[in-house]
């Protein structure tokens, strides 16, 4: 367990608690994204959105807003069109790159970002579970804990279709109480594919958990597909996210987690035909208690552009921004 005098898990029990060049214009959002943005930021003022939790979970109704940045664009220089932080930042790593994650994580902090990152692990799942991986947690958490402040950490998410996700749950079980046993500003997470878990009716968390001492932060990727292909067809049906909260937390309150989406996107089509599915995703959220939602600005390794470099994919996220929490003092 985490060594804090509050538990970022009792907390929670507690309270209950991804193309084109972007123009200079889009910086600008349009005059209805403007009037959007001015009603929100008279909420976000009305609200403390600021987080003091050692392992930067907010309480029920405070949600980070943030996102995962690679391509073109650099986290700051996306910032920069947006004209406002990025309060949640995803990013990722091989084992070897322990060193490089903590400077990044530090420039997170700095700037007023939290960091949320992910790992490969350095050796197979049976292998970490077995404990050869654990001089690497331990290499990992030394490092993690010099960043002063907090940091919400992952290794190997989505393992859906991946490898044995016995043997994926049993390493999450070796490391977890590594990484807690040698830091108070950890959060551990755990990341599993939105529509694996979750899609069709299903709910298969509790096949791959690896324990409620061990977990901080339970989450997901999830993608709207209209308009993408995938295996010979075209997706025609917008993704319906709120049976997937809902489940979520659900199990949040049963187990004492936290719960969040470490991946969103919504393709151009998807965005055209349904521009209000981001932010109806966001608030849906908030109302349910999430602590964070990361929207995917990249279109690396992937079906499709999923990147905020869409007028209307733009305008939406920026005008949910002044809702977004943040770490308190950042």
């Amino acid at each position: 367990m985490t060594p804090i005098t509050i538990s970022a898990r009792t907390l929670v029990a507690v309270t209950a608690t991804v193309g084109m060049a972007v123009p200079v214009a889009l910086a600008a959002p349009s005059p209805a994204a403007s009037s959007t943005e001015s009603t929100v930021s008279k909420e976000a003022s009305a609200k403390g959105h600021c987080v003091r939790s050692r392992q930067g979970i907010p309480k029920a109704g405070k949600t980070y807003l943030g996102a995962a940045v690679n391509g073109k664009h650099t986290i700051g220089s996306r910032e920069r069109q947006l004209g406002r932080t990025i309060r949640l930042h995803r990013s990722y790593y091989n084992a070897n790159q322990i060193s490089g994650a903590v400077r990044d994580a530090k420039a997170d902090l700095k700037a007023g970002r939290l960091p949320w990152i992910s790992f490969k692990a350095p050796y197979s799942w049976s292998q970490m579970a077995a404990g050869k991986g654990n001089r690497w947690a331990k290499e990992l958490a030394r490092g993690l804990r010099k960043v002063h402040g907090p940091v919400w950490l992952a290794v190997h998410h989505e393992p859906e279709k991946d490898g044995d996700l016995a043997l994926w749950t049993k390493m999450q079980r070796q490391i977890a109480p590594i990484i807690h046993a040698r830091t108070n500003n950890v959060a551990y997470t755990v990341i599993y594919s939105g529509w694996n878990t979750y899609g069709g009716g299903r709910n298969t968390v509790a096949t791959k958990w690896p324990g409620n001492a061990n977990i901080d932060i339970l989450a997901i990727d999830a993608y709207s597909d209209y308009g993408v292909r995938r295996g010979g067809g075209v997706g025609d049906k917008h993704l319906n996210i709120r049976p997937y909260f809902r489940k979520m937390a659900r199990w949040s309150r049963h187990h004492h987690t936290a719960w969040a989406v470490a991946e969103i996107g919504q393709s151009r089509p998807a965005a055209k035909d349904n521009p209000k599915w981001l932010v109806r995703a966001y608030r849906t959220m908030q109302r349910l208690g999430g602590a964070g939602m990361s929207y995917f600005d990249s279109n690396k390794h992937s079906v499709t552009d999923w990147t905020l470099d869409d007028p209307v994919k733009f305008a939406r996220y920026r005008s949910l921004m002044p809702l977004s929490a943040r770490l308190c003092g950042r």
